[in-house]
């Protein structure tokens, strides 16, 4: 009989584990939430598929969102509005017609460059849009998150 032993080649090295902040996990909680959310109504979406979709447990999702789903849902909802909000909260600075218009001059290609680094929403919201038919919300909300 013979045996043949392997000799393992090293393999990239795995990074180093670091536990999350308690505002960095929620903000990721919010985003897995928010990504199922943009491709499914929230009657169809789960705990455990927002617990799959951010790699963490379903306990963990209770941890920071004692009231269940309802309560990760209003805050998903919170945190877009919030979002939304900045693109168009008129600037503190500069002159009142300038700071007034900014909103309604989205279109502009000379508007991103003055898109305040604080509110990440508008520079998508500024780029052309192609000819044709108006695409459906999910081709800007990027693929389906993949479950398995």
């Amino acid at each position: 009989m013979r045996v043949t032993l392997r000799v393992m080649s090293p393999q990239a090295p795995t990074p180093a584990y670091r536990r999350l902040s308690v505002e960095e996990r929620r903000v990721q909680l919010l985003e897995a939430a928010l990504a199922l959310f943009a491709h499914r109504p929230p009657e169809e979406v789960s705990l455990d598929d927002v617990a799959e979709q951010a790699g963490v447990s379903r306990p963990l999702v209770y941890r920071y969102f004692p009231g269940g789903k309802q309560q990760l849902y209003e805050a998903a909802l919170r945190s877009a509005a919030d979002e939304l909000r900045l693109c168009f909260d008129e600037p503190r600075e500069g002159p009142l017609l300038a700071r007034l218009s900014r909103p309604w001059t989205a279109t502009s290609p000379s508007w991103t460059s003055t898109t305040p680094a604080s509110a990440p929403c508008c520079a998508a919201a500024a780029s052309p849009r192609p000819p044709g038919p108006r695409p459906s919300w999910t081709a800007y909300a990027g693929p389906p998150p993949t479950t398995s």
